[in-house]
C-alpha cells in the first residue's frame, strides 16, 4: 500500500510539471506486466522448447509436445506463464493429447518488459494458422489469455475449434482500464487521454476489442465459461455478461467454481478433470 501511495504521489508531481511525460509513464506502467520468477519446466514433461519469432516486434518462447489427433493450445493470463498450467500436463499426457503453449512477450522466459493483449492475440492466431490441418483443436485460455484467444479465433473463421474453455476471462476491457486508472489515481480526463494514447500507440480499442462487443465466434463448436464466484481479480459477472451476449447456456456451459480464486482455479482438480472429460471422444 505504501508503494502504491508513493507511485501516486510521484505521478502527481510529474503531471504538474510535464503532462506529456506523465501520460508516457502511465502508458509504460499499463503495458508492463509483473514478471514473476520462472523455473525451468521439469524435463520429465518432455516439451520441445523453442525461441520463436513472428516478426521483429514479436518474440516469445513456444512449447510443444505430441502429435496426436487432439491438440490443445494454452493461453496464459497477464503476469503469468505457460507453466502455470502445469497441473494439466500429466492428466493430458495420460490421454495422449498434444499440447502447444507459450510465454507471451515480457512473461515467463520470453524477452521484453512490455506487451499487450494484441500480442497475445497474434501468438494464438499464428499457432492456429500453423496447425489448421489438425483433426481436433481445443483452446484453453486463462484471464487475459482467454480474451486474446477469443479475438484470435474471431479472426480465423475458417479454422474449426471443437471446444474453447475461457477461464476467468475479462469480457469488457474498458473495466481493466478503469481499474488501472483508479489504482493510479487518474482523473477522468487523464483516463480518457491515456485511452487515446494506447489506441494510437498500440492500436488497442477498448470497446471493439471487448468480447461483449463482438459476436460469438461461429467456428467454435462448444464454448465453456469457467469462473470462481468469488474471484477478486476478475469478477464473476464478466462471465455472466459474456454468456448473455453470446447466448451461452448458463445451466450447462458456465461452470461456477467456489473457493479457488483467480489463479488457484488452474490447480482445481475437478476443473481439470471435467475439461479433459469434455475433450475426450465419447
Amino acid at each position: 500500500m505504501y508503494y502504491l501511495k508513493t507511485i501516486r504521489i510521484a505521478l502527481r508531481v510529474v503531471r504538474f510539471f510535464n503532462e506529456k511525460a506523465y501520460l508516457h509513464i502511465l502508458l509504460r506502467l499499463f503495458n508492463r506486466p509483473p514478471k514473476r520468477k520462472t523455473l525451468k519446466i521439469n524435463s520429465s514433461y518432455g516439451f520441445e522448447v523453442l525461441d520463436y519469432k513472428i516478426n521483429d516486434n514479436l518474440e516469445f518462447t513456444l512449447y510443444q509436445k505430441g502429435y496426436s489427433d487432439i491438440l490443445i493450445i494454452f493461453a496464459h493470463g497477464w503476469g503469468s506463464k505457460f507453466q502455470d498450467f502445469k497441473h494439466f500436463f500429466q492428466p493430458i499426457f495420460r490421454e495422449d493429447i498434444s499440447i502447444i503453449g507459450f510465454d507471451a512477450p515480457a512473461h515467463g522466459s520470453s524477452p521484453g518488459k512490455f506487451t499487450n493483449i494484441l500480442k497475445f492475440k497474434e501468438i494464438v492466431k499464428h499457432c492456429l494458422q500453423e496447425i489448421q490441418g489438425q483433426k481436433e483443436i481445443v483452446v484453453i485460455g486463462h484471464s487475459i489469455g482467454a480474451s486474446a484467444a477469443a479475438l484470435a479465433i474471431l479472426e480465423v473463421p475458417k479454422i474449426k475449434i471443437s471446444c474453447f474453455f475461457l477461464i476467468a476471462a475479462p469480457s469488457n476491457l474498458t473495466k481493466i482500464l478503469d481499474n488501472f486508472a483508479g489504482t493510479m489515481g487518474c482523473s477522468k480526463k487523464d483516463k480518457t487521454a491515456l485511452e487515446e494514447k494506447i489506441k494510437k500507440t498500440y492500436k488497442i480499442d477498448f470497446k471493439t476489442n471487448s468480447l461483449i462487443n463482438n459476436d460469438r465466434p461461429t467456428n467454435v463448436q462448444q464454448i465453456i465459461l469457467i469462473h470462481d464466484r468469488a474471484d477478486e481479480k476478475m469478477v464473476y459477472d464478466e462471465s455472466i455478461d459474456l454468456a448473455y451476449r453470446w447466448k451461452i447456456n448458463e445451466n450447462k456451459d458456465i461452470w461456477t467454481i467456489e473457493n479457488s480464486g483467480h489463479h488457484k482455479i488452474l490447480k482445481n482438480k475437478s476443473v481439470i478433470e471435467n475439461i479433459i472429460s469434455k475433450i475426450l471422444p465419447r
